[in-house]
């Protein structure tokens, strides 16, 4: 049996406005895009001008439900410690730079069919 290469699957959602209802300025999110497309050479996105965009909903730590429009991105990376690595310095600064209370990031482990 052949054997396929192992990747990890990270799926970020980025919020399209800050928590004040402001939208959150195209310069930033392409900042975001080309930060990733310079690590890992690609991702897929959702679309975040138009139609649709995802909405989220939470609880906050003023324990108050609030409503963010969030548009999602893929990335596909090599399953080694630097891909996980980048991740977490990315959230750390894109948290502080969106001014969120937190950068939703998961990761999950996928197999790519050659």
């Amino acid at each position: 049996m052949p054997s396929f290469p192992s990747l990890l699957r990270f799926c970020i959602l980025i919020p399209l406005t800050y928590n004040t209802g402001q939208q959150i300025e195209g310069i930033k999110i392409n900042d975001i895009l080309n930060t990733i497309q310079k690590e890992f050479k690609g991702y897929t996105k959702s679309p975040h001008l138009a139609s649709p965009v995802f909405a989220g909903y939470y609880v906050g730590k003023d324990e108050k439900i609030h409503r963010d429009k969030l548009c999602q991105i893929f990335v596909d990376a090599p399953e080694e410690s630097t891909s996980i690595n980048f991740f977490q310095e990315f959230k750390k600064k894109y948290e502080e730079e969106l001014k969120q209370e937190e950068l939703y990031i998961v990761c999950y482990r996928i197999t790519k069919v050659e």
